[in-house]
């Protein structure tokens, strides 16, 4: 005879096997279906349902019927509710080769789409099998929201991202460093929220804050684990980098030829580089005034330098000439 209250002689701890502890639990959270039990624990309704009722052989569980004719619903007993659960030793709770396989696929978070696709099953399937990898605590899931739910195994250590930072990220663009402020127009936010997004981001890892190199305003740029990020979009439009004050293969070269090589005359550029000496001058002058190098004496054929927003227009430079595509013939 089922006992549905405690008694004194009753033991204090329960021996359940793993589907058994997952409906248990599922029940004292407050799950009443069978379907809901079924969403949350990963298993097919009808272990569900043989699991409920040796649930309620054992005296854990009940079936209530609020009013006649209403859908059943299941309980706790005040025993299930209170009694300490221990693992069933001879039922351990083995993975079937389907969560095997699913686990096998996430070297990287993954949708269910690119799961179903990948494992040749239906999305309900894999639904199923990440609830019940889920709740043995084998994988972790994305929150839910307007972008695609994404898994990543437990240990995986790449963060996941809410829709307004899938927005940003997808929005920015590998070819060079973008100013905030037209971010946050693009984006359509708030000073103060892009200063927690930007913030965020750039917390993770996926994001760099640099200063603008001819202005106050910070620009953002993409690391390499932002621009790889497995919930980034690249079809998305992008944001276009910002106009940068010059740009061409002779200015990239007279940079990265004073970069690497440090304060040097006009002249002894001008020959490394195949340039004319006036065309070389006019060049070191403009450069001058711009801010971008300096004359290192009040000597007349005094060598010239870069200056800190030199070596950044020419870092800047050389990751766009990096980055765009190459010219067709």
């Amino acid at each position: 005879m089922r006992q549905t209250d405690p008694i004194d002689d009753e033991p204090a701890t329960v021996a359940l096997s793993p589907d058994e502890t997952l409906c248990l639990n599922a029940l004292r959270d407050g799950l009443a279906t069978k379907r809901s039990l079924a969403d949350a624990t990963g298993l097919s309704l009808y272990k569900v349902t043989r699991t409920l009722e040796t649930l309620r052989i054992m005296g854990l569980a009940e079936a209530v019927t609020a009013t006649p004719g209403a859908r059943q619903g299941w309980f706790p007993t005040p025993r299930g509710a209170a009694v300490e659960i221990t693992t069933d030793g001879s039922a351990a709770r083995r993975l079937p080769p389907s969560a095997r396989r699913l686990l096998d696929c996430l070297d990287q978070p993954r949708t269910h789409a690119d799961l179903a696709h990948r494992m040749g099953l239906s999305r309900e399937r894999i639904r199923q099998i990440v609830n019940r990898l889920r709740s043995d605590g084998a994988i972790k899931v994305s929150a839910p929201g307007p972008s695609p739910e994404f898994v990543a195994r437990i240990d995986d250590p790449r963060p996941f991202l809410d829709g307004l930072q899938v927005a940003a990220l997808s929005r920015l663009s590998e070819e060079g460093a973008t100013s905030v402020h037209r971010l946050t127009g693009a984006l359509k936010i708030s000073a103060e929220q892009a200063d927690g997004l930007f913030e965020g981001l750039r917390a993770a890892g996926l994001v760099n804050m640099d200063p603008s190199i001819m202005s106050d305003r910070p620009q953002v740029r993409l690391t390499e684990a932002g621009a790889n990020h497995p919930q980034r979009k690249p079809v998305l439009s992008k944001v276009k980098p910002d106009r940068l004050p010059m740009y061409s293969d002779r200015v990239l070269s007279v940079l990265t030829y004073l970069a690497h090589n440090g304060p040097t005359q006009t002249a002894q550029i001008g020959r490394d580089l195949g340039i004319g000496f006036k065309s070389m001058n006019a060049l070191m002058q403009y450069l001058k005034r711009r801010g971008i190098a300096y004359k290192t004496g009040s000597a007349r054929y005094a060598p010239h330098a870069l200056t800190e927003k030199g070596h950044q227009l020419r870092d800047e430079l050389s990751n766009r000439a990096s980055s765009s595509p190459p010219a067709s013939p």
